[in-house]
Order: C-alpha cells, then sequence, then structure tokens
C-alpha cells in the first residue's frame, strides 16, 4: 500500500534515478486511469481553512485518501464493486477474524474460568466493589431553574412509589433517563469506591444490601439509588469475576499455543517486516517466513493483512505505521509472536469448528452493503447522476468528478470523511495498480506552502489576516465510522 511511503524520511532521494516519473512529473498518484496531480492537492490544501503544516504526512493523508475513494468510485462506476460473499470475506477479514477468535476464546474461558457461587459469595463480603440500580432523572445542572424543579418533583414522586413497594427495575425501566442501565432494569455492574461522581459514589458506599437511597443529586440531575442483595447481582458478578479472570487465561492459553506448535522467529524477520511497512502493497503476496511453528508459517503476507486491519482507519494510518516504524527490533518480535499466536487462535477456532452462522454471515453481507450504499450515496454515485444505461467511459467520467466535487464538498465542510468499510480500501489497491510519485508530492506541497504565503502576504495588507479560527469537521472522519457489524464502538461516556 503506496499510501505508507509518505512517511519514510526523505522521500525524494530514496527514488533517485527511478525512471518510472521524471523529476519534473506532476501526477502525485495515479489509481483506475485517475490522476491525482500538485496542482490539485494545493488547491484542497489551500482551501482548508485550519490553521496546519503543508508537510508530507499531511499531503499524504489528502492523497491516500483520494486514491482510496477513486478506486472506489471507479470501481462501481464499471460494475465491479459487487458485494458478493468473496469480497465480503475479504473486505471484512478483520472483523470476521475478530468474531471467530472471540467465539473461539469465550469456549476456553467457560472451560477454564469457573466462578462458583461461593467465589461470587466471598467477592460481595468481601466489598470492594458494587453493584448498583439506579433511576436517573435528567436535569442539567446549569440549565433553568424551572426545568429541575420539575425533574426534581418526578424524583420525588418516584421516591414515594418506591417507598410504597413499586418495583424498582419496572419503574426504571419506564422512567430512567440513562440509557446505559436502562434496558436491564437500571442496573450497573460492580465497580470499585471512586468510579461514579461524588454524590453517587457516596450514597451507593452508604447503602446496605437491599437499602435504597433518597434523591441523589449529580450534574446529571436526579438519582434514586439501591444496592442489590448478593442474590439479585449474582449474575453482574458472575459476568465481572469471569472478565477479571479473563486476561491471565488468555495469556497463558496463547502461551500454551506457542509451546504446542512450537513457534520460532527467524532471524531475518525484522528487516522483512521493516521492508513491507515501506511498501505494504507490493509485499502483499510475499511469502517469506517470519515465523515457523509446526505444520505452517506465518509469511510477510500474513504480517500486511494483519497490518492493513490495524491502519483500516485513514485517520489514523500514517500515525500508527509511523509509530511501529520508530519501535526497536525487540518490538518487531514480539509483534510477529503475538500475529503469530492470533492466527494460532484462528486455526484452533478452525479445528473445532468455530464459524459464523448463517444468520451472522447475512449480517456481515448486508453491514457491508449498507456501507458501501452509503459510500455512494455520500459520493454521489446514484443515479441520475450515475446513469446504469450509459457508457463505461461517461459513467468513469461522472465518477471523477464526484470525487473531486466530494474533496471540494469535505474542505467546504458540506459533508464528511467516510473511510471504506474493513479493509476495501486495500482490497481495491490489491486488484488496480496504482502509481505513487513522491517528487510530485513535494511540488503540491511546494505549491501549497507559496500560495498560502501570497494569500497571508495579500491579508496582512488589507489588514484581513485574522482569520486562522480551526474549522472543526474540515476533512475528519464522520462520526461513528461505517456502519459494519464488529466496528469500535465510541468510548462510553463517564458514568453518573
Amino acid at each position: 500500500m503506496r499510501r505508507y511511503m509518505m512517511l519514510v524520511v526523505g522521500l525524494a532521494a530514496l527514488v533517485g534515478g527511478c525512471s518510472v516519473f521524471s523529476a519534473h512529473s506532476d501526477v502525485i498518484e495515479e489509481a483506475a486511469g485517475q490522476k491525482f496531480t500538485a496542482e490539485r492537492l494545493a488547491d484542497i490544501l489551500t482551501r482548508i481553512k485550519s490553521p496546519m503544516k503543508y508537510d508530507v504526512k499531511v499531503g499524504g493523508f489528502v492523497t491516500a485518501f483520494w486514491t482510496d475513494v477513486t478506486l472506489f468510485s471507479q470501481a462501481v462506476a464499471a460494475n465491479k464493486l459487487t458485494t458478493d460473499s468473496a469480497l465480503v470475506a475479504e473486505a471484512m477479514w478483520p472483523t470476521i477474524a475478530e468474531a471467530t477468535a472471540t467465539r473461539w476464546i469465550d469456549t476456553v474461558l467457560a472451560k477454564r474460568a469457573k466462578v462458583t457461587d461461593a467465589t461470587i459469595d466471598s467477592a460481595y463480603q468481601a466489598d470492594q466493589m458494587r453493584a448498583v440500580q439506579h433511576i436517573l432523572i435528567k436535569a442539567d445542572s446549569a440549565g433553568p431553574k424551572e426545568v429541575k424543579e420539575i425533574a426534581r418533583r418526578k424524583a420525588d414522586a418516584l421516591l414515594a412509589q418506591l417507598k410504597g413497594g413499586a418495583s424498582f427495575g419496572k419503574l426504571a425501566v419506564e422512567n430512567t433517563d440513562d440509557p446505559g442501565s436502562k434496558v436491564d432494569s437500571g442496573y450497573y455492574p460492580p465497580k470499585p469506591k471512586g468510579v461514579y461522581m461524588p454524590s453517587f459514589d457516596k450514597a451507593l458506599w452508604s447503602l446496605k444490601p437491599g437499602e435504597m437511597s433518597g434523591v441523589v443529586t449529580t450534574v446529571y440531575g436526579y438519582h434514586i439509588l439501591r444496592r442489590p442483595t448478593p442474590t439479585e447481582s449474582a449474575r453482574f458478578w458472575r459476568d465481572t469475576l469471569s472478565r477479571k479472570m479473563a486476561e491471565p487465561i488468555i495469556k497463558a492459553y496463547n502461551e500454551e499455543l506457542s509451546k504446542s506448535y512450537d513457534v520460532k522467529v527467524d532471524g531475518a524477520a525484522v528487516p522483512h517486516m521493516r521492508a513491507a511497512l515501506d511498501d505494504l502493497l507490493g509485499h502483499a503476496s510475499d511469502k517469506t517466513a517470519l515465523t515457523t511453528y509446526k505444520d505452517g508459517t506465518f509469511t510477510t503476507g500474513d504480517f500486511v493483512r494483519w497490518m492493513n486491519a490495524a491502519t483500516a482507519d485513514p485517520a489514523q494510518a500514517a500515525e500508527r505505521v509511523q509509530q511501529f516504524k520508530s519501535a526497536p527490533d525487540s518490538e518487531y518480535v514480539k509483534v510477529a509472536k503475538q500475529m503469530t499466536q492470533s492466527a494460532l487462535l484462528l486455526k484452533e477456532a478452525a479445528k473445532n469448528h468455530v464459524v459464523l452462522s448463517a444468520v451472522e454471515w447475512k449480517q456481515m453481507q448486508d453491514g457491508f452493503a449498507q456501507a458501501v450504499d452509503t459510500l455512494k450515496a455520500t459520493i454521489g454515485l446514484v443515479p441520475p447522476a450515475l446513469d446504469p444505461k450509459a457508457s463505461v467511459s461517461d459513467r468513469s467520467r461522472v465518477a471523477a468528478e464526484k470525487v473531486d466535487a466530494y474533496f471540494n464538498d469535505l474542505v467546504g465542510q458540506k459533508k464528511q470523511l467516510r473511510p471504506l468499510p474493513g479493509i476495501l480500501a486495500a482490497t481495491l489497491r490489491a486488484r488496480e495498480k496504482t502509481k505513487f510519485n513522491p517528487i510530485a508530492l513535494q511540488r503540491g506541497l511546494d505549491l501549497a506552502n507559496a500560495k498560502h504565503a501570497a494569500d497571508s502576504a495579500k491579508n496582512a495588507g488589507s489588514g484581513n489576516g485574522a482569520d486562522a479560527v480551526p474549522l472543526p469537521g474540515a476533512i475528519k472522519p464522520a462520526p461513528g465510522g461505517p456502519p459494519v457489524p464488529g466496528s469500535t464502538p465510541p468510548p462510553a461516556a463517564k458514568k453518573p
């Protein structure tokens, strides 16, 4: 994947003498018959109003995303982007692998992480953590007084019902404004002291088993708390203790796999991995063994596949690759072992017939198709703009125009960056030959810096040079990422 060549120090020097591009070429990257020029890069960068440094990292990111979107758009125009099983399996491999490995690990944990009733009772009595059941009536502490008064009256009314014998769980489901616990009758699993906000935490730790608080105020609003009994909270304790036991069990299991398969890291693994990082696409089919194990090898191509998964998000890809490149050799050896262990997990899962069910596979295909359709609509690759009856050349031209318009909308904050689902970008790059020219990339950056300097001087002369205010949303990922099963959820907000 040539996008990561942008991270190498002194790119122009590295390609000195290369005959693929002339020193004066203006084309940064060619993809699917389309060209991304130095002038277009400079135009995009200087139209972004957020202050930034026009360097190789920024220019490389824009170029890489242009290539991803162009390959996607041209595949759509040529009717080559179907959502058949083969493409879904390749593009969504990280999600499929994660789901399969997780299911197998759960099977291992079920056999090894034995949480008995006695274990749960002992943990409850130790009182180092507490579960809680609560109802929240939301009211912003900085909100209008009358709104807070209405919320407080509602909380008082609910408290009166509870004191009269009403079901806490039923009232929580019907009334709480906390989505994190609403679906579970107001319950949160055991947490240590200090996790919640001070007033909430103090009230919880003052309760005896089965006891209920009065109305407790936090910045979120008004709460009613109840401390569950050992019997009521047993299932939460079982889950919590199982998760607590999981890490050492998984670590021990991975070590057992390495030992039983006799995993050995090849002496030349590190230079092969470093070379692959400079050109992931070029090493995608590299069969050079990084590690060997009983009846198999973990190859450079396997390493590339895992790296494609780890760098699928274009907003983080460059930084992650650069961090990995700067790591010492010892970290490369460790990563080679860890990736091999992950591959062996999948091997063990397959041996034990652990696969996605038909229903899960259907959900995967539907999710992928939805993500593709969303991206098509975002770019504008839909009728009537992209006429299915038009010639392939006409559709290709329209697709290229839509990509240009999409980038204009990105810098104008009319649309947000939406990455391709899974590792579809790497999959498309493997299908099409792309040509990257670091000399032209540097020319585009020089043009951007020159234009920015000229504009700054002009604004300074006219007294209008005080607009360097960051504009949130300028070429940034759309919230939540692609709507595909298995995508990483956003971090949870701190509980009240």
